[in-house]
């Protein structure tokens, strides 16, 4: 699904009435990074924004708020799948990361066994559109129940993840057999930061502190071998 829309500055808000469909066949692309849609869940009821059980789907640019349950859950061996990208490309308030935020557990979910190798980049889990307020999750990003080799943002500037603001952990790993997932290049904790261009460098500047309300990276109950930041300044 490539959203085309009459006037595609304009905000567009789907309002959700009812769960949406499994994403269950793999191979789809749903992709807003040049529009301005937000899923709004609050009356869909109690489910997810997005049910992920397939592989290699895309989900790139859209804001996924205020349902009952988590934003997105990849569960049931779904792998490889890209949520998010880079921030500074398309013209959409997000690029083509995501905005996931308000809603009642957790804004991302990877759980169990096979799910492995999923990558959230570029993504905002827990603030509000500007990236300086809170707009909370329950919690941010949860890997669980022997999911492996999954990673949130990366050490290219515009793939990092901003996962504040939430009302309990950043981001929890747990398990015995979640192991070998990585936490890189990501801000837990901090307002969204932008960039300025200085010749061929950029630098960051977080705008705000914006903490969770608990840990901002809680590793518990026997998972092992998980990286968070490869060098200095990565995370």
């Amino acid at each position: 699904t490539v959203f085309s829309l009459d006037a595609p500055n304009s905000a567009t808000v789907i309002n959700v009435l009812s769960p949406l469909p499994e994403l269950d066949d793999g191979n789809v692309t749903i992709e807003a990074s040049s529009r301005r849609v937000t899923i709004n869940g609050s009356g869909a009821g109690s489910t997810c924004g997005l049910s992920i059980t397939s592989d290699s789907n895309v989900i790139q640019g859209l804001s996924i708020v205020n349902f009952t349950r988590s934003g997105i859950c990849l569960s049931s061996g779904a792998s490889d799948n890209q949520i998010g990208g880079n921030r500074n490309s398309g013209t959409s308030p997000n690029g083509r990361g995501l905005r996931i935020s308000g809603n009642g557990a957790f804004g991302v979910e990877i759980t169990g066994s096979g799910t492995n190798g999923n990558l959230v980049q570029g993504c905002r889990i827990g603030v509000d559109a500007s990236g300086t307020a809170a707009e909370p999750n329950l919690a941010g990003v949860l890997i669980m129940d022997g999911a492996q080799q999954n990673k949130i943002g990366g050490t290219e500037f515009d793939l990092k993840c901003t996962i504040s603001g939430n009302s309990f952990e950043g981001i929890t790993v747990s398990g015995v057999g979640t192991d070998n997932n990585e936490v890189d290049g990501s801000i837990v904790g901090g307002g969204a930061v932008e960039a300025v261009s200085f010749a061929v460098s950029r630098v960051a500047f977080p705008n705000r502190a914006l903490g969770n309300g608990s840990a901002g990276i809680f590793l518990s109950k026997g998972t092992k071998n998980n990286r968070v930041g490869a060098a200095a300044g990565d995370s």
